[in-house]
């Protein structure tokens, strides 16, 4: 019986280790909806492969939401987009992400390889919500304005994946990051832009 709880008591400790390592638990992980295309997925195989004993929970989050998740500990980790966080969070940069204009299949710009941002002064804009990421919405609003013009902001969409949907329906056009482009949706075309316009 000793030695049957010295053995429990070793196997606990060396639990113990392992959890306190990060090589066994879980991750509660929150991520913007434009990481899922490129970004998240070639992490997460590493990330597995590595450590292949750690749980993995994953949940679609907006960047305002995400920010209280982890200072209060529901989230472990996010991917999001900012350009600083307050402590006790911590940041490390991934990537910048350039803007690209997607347009409605049919509209007249669509037959052009690249745009100029101010090509789109004239048209409606859907843009992602301020409420949902004032950091993507204010770089958006900024771009066009180093362009020389004030967005028409007809549409306001909640989601990447919706805003692309008004655009496919024909209701406007819109700006979205670069790793968008791998979102295959119909009725869409995607331009890259002659301007650097980064987001975030």
């Amino acid at each position: 019986e000793a030695y049957r709880l010295l053995d429990q008591g070793e196997r606990v400790r060396r639990a113990a280790r392992r959890a306190s390592a990060g090589e066994i638990g879980r991750l509660n992980l929150g991520c913007v909806t434009s990481a899922f295309y490129q970004i998240l997925p070639p992490i997460l195989d590493r990330f597995r492969a590595k450590y292949p004993e750690v749980g993995l929970s994953l949940r679609e989050v907006d960047t305002a939401d995400a920010v209280p998740d982890l200072t209060s500990g529901r989230l472990d980790f996010g991917f999001i987009r900012l350009d600083a966080v307050e402590p006790p969070l911590k940041m490390r940069p991934l990537r910048r992400d350039a803007f690209v204009a997607v347009l409605p299949v049919g509209h007249p710009l669509a037959r052009r390889r690249t745009l100029a941002l101010k090509d789109l002064a004239r048209e409606e804009f859907v843009i992602f919500s301020r409420k949902v990421s004032p950091r993507f919405y204010d770089s958006i609003v900024n771009a066009c304005l180093r362009a020389g013009f004030s967005p028409n902001i007809g549409h306001e969409s909640t989601s990447i994946l919706s805003q692309v949907g008004f655009v496919a329906c024909g209701l406007a056009v819109g700006l979205v990051p670069r790793s968008v482009k791998h979102l295959h949706m119909p009725g869409v075309i995607y331009r890259e832009l002659d301007e650097d316009r980064k987001s975030t």
